[in-house]
């Protein structure tokens, strides 16, 4: 016996397994969809527990685990050791040291002590409350040359001292006390003065802000982790565009970690990608791809150039010169060094900050090195300067690239 079907009741049939499919495969998309959902609320919620233990803890660990979430931080073990002994006996009201292989972008050293933040002192590491004072010659100096406005050697004069910064000395006044300084030795010296006239003659408000967000200002330059931005302001007239360009004023802030930044950005190669701190990201024995880095900065190779050489030239005539008085001749024509310094009184907390930002890379080969930050804070008096600790960071970093050296050649002759 035969069953027949009729042409509707097939179409009916057709439709109601078409309907069942479609209805399963939008409830499995559902479930997957949730899964993914609570995996990527379980990842942020790592995080921002990892981060939360991070600025409260004396020393950051490497590793972190929260519930059934591991996060590994590219910290190396090695320099959060040689960082922690170093600031040991800091009597500064604070000191920050940040380390970053400009060979990845990872920051591979990373600690703050001081006499007066013994709780949560790695907060500051990552707060923007502190005047970038005279780092921001850093930009303003990339500006200047870019596009051959002026060169290294381009004179100025100026009146009064170079620390100062007031109207009458960015008038173009010739007296029998004006002096004249080349743009290298102004940049070397940190002479508020001539940034000012220069930033005045060869550039506006528009472009410095364009160079300022090149460097990473008013930008997210961290992946994963939050870091609160460094604040950059645009001028509204001549005289504030002279006092942002030259680092005199209070409202351009930064961090400790863009601090470092900053020479990362001319000691390694374009594009400059965002740092990173998270190394990896383990959820339930399962290993998560972390946020895939950003470009910050695509600089011009001979501009950054220009900005190297004059960095070099403050290590050896400059502000910085006190970072290799110590140095073997040896040991120094091995290595390239890099360094801009900056004071200023003001920000949060209160107390006078002075800055250190420098480069350190061997002169042969493509190891493009580390860039480092060092920040004091200041209440009444100081204890230990930037360079003090800088230097400690330069024998670490050489001592064991020598070893490095040896061990090569060692091999290489086998």
């Amino acid at each position: 016996m035969s069953l027949k079907i009729s042409k509707r009741e097939v179409k009916l049939l057709s439709f109601i397994i078409v309907a069942s499919s479609a209805i399963a495969l939008a409830i499995y998309s559902n479930i997957l969809d949730k899964r993914e959902e609570r995996k990527r609320m379980a990842i942020e919620n790592a995080i921002y527990e990892t981060h939360k233990r991070i600025i409260n803890e004396e020393v950051i660990q490497k590793e972190y685990e929260v519930e059934d979430t591991k996060i590994e931080l590219t910290l190396k073990e090695e320099w959060q050791n040689f960082l922690q002994k170093a600031l040991k006996r800091n009597s500064n009201y604070f000191t920050s040291v940040t380390v970053i292989d400009n060979n990845t972008g990872e920051i591979i050293g990373l600690y703050g002590r001081g006499r007066g933040t013994k709780e949560n002192a790695n907060n500051l590491l990552f707060s923007a409350t502190h005047p970038a004072a005279s780092l921001f010659k850093i930009v303003s100096s990339a500006e200047l040359m870019n596009n051959q406005k002026i060169e290294p050697e381009t004179k100025f004069s100026y009146r009064g001292r170079g620390t100062t910064l007031y109207k009458y000395q960015l008038k173009d006044k010739i007296t029998k006390w004006s002096r004249k300084i080349n743009f290298k030795r102004a940049f070397a010296l940190s002479n508020n003065v001539i940034f000012g006239k220069a930033a005045i003659k060869n550039t506006n408000a528009v472009e410095l802000t364009k160079m300022a967000d090149s460097f990473g200002f008013n930008r997210d330059i961290l992946t994963n982790l939050k870091l609160k931005l460094s604040q950059y302001r645009m001028a509204e007239s001549q005289y504030q565009l002279a006092e942002i360009a030259s680092g005199f004023n209070k409202k351009t802030l930064t961090t400790p970690i863009h601090a470092a930044f900053l020479s990362h950005v001319i000691a390694t190669d374009s594009p400059v990608h965002t740092l990173s701190l998270i190394k990896g990201i383990n959820l339930a024995g399962e290993e998560v791809e972390t946020s895939p880095k950003r470009v910050v900065s695509n600089i011009d190779q001979e501009l950054r150039d220009d900005v190297f050489n004059l960095m070099e030239y403050t290590v050896q005539n400059g502000t910085a010169r006190s970072l290799i008085r110590r140095m073997r001749y040896s040991t120094r024509k091995k290595f390239n060094i890099g360094a801009k310094t900056g004071s200023i009184t003001g920000g949060i907390p209160s107390g006078k900050r002075e800055w250190l930002t420098f480069f350190i890379q061997p002169n042969e080969g493509d190891d493009k090195g580390i860039s480092v930050s060092i920040m004091n804070i200041y209440d009444k008096k100081w204890y230990q300067k930037p360079s003090y600790f800088g230097r400690k960071v330069i024998n670490f970093y050489t001592k064991s690239k020598e070893i490095e050296f040896k061990r090569l050649s060692v091999n290489g002759s086998k």
